[in-house]
């Protein structure tokens, strides 16, 4: 498959590395220690509903996510077009946003080049 070239490359958005990124990496004590939390909640409603119950593998970290969303929101609304013919030399004309965001993405292997 032939990608589009963005700034003289092809580069995708890896979506595997996004959620890799994100996961919260806990200790078994941890996990363990939310899910008595949420047991104590269960307990203290007397009843589960309204509470949710979450996968532990689905623990994500809030912080990551929200930079990560936001640096790609930039990028994906970046309005002004850069001579792709001028490679990364051509960027001049970039926002200073859209430059941050994209090298924060391609610096946490978000944005990769293709090949």
């Amino acid at each position: 498959m032939e990608l589009l070239e963005i700034l003289g490359e092809e580069y995708y958005l890896d979506i595997e590395n996004i959620s890799s990124s994100i996961k919260l990496k806990t200790t078994i004590e941890d996990l363990l220690e939310y899910d008595e939390e949420l047991e104590e909640k269960l307990d203290d409603n007397g009843d589960s509903e309204g509470v949710i119950r979450y996968n532990k593998s689905d623990l994500i970290d809030m912080t990551k996510w929200e930079i990560i969303k936001t640096c790609i929101e930039v990028v994906f609304n970046e309005n002004e077009i850069p001579d792709d013919g001028l490679g990364i030399k051509g960027s001049k004309h970039l926002s200073l946003p859209f430059k941050l965001a994209f090298n924060t993405l391609i610096k946490n292997k978000i944005i990769k080049k293709n090949g």
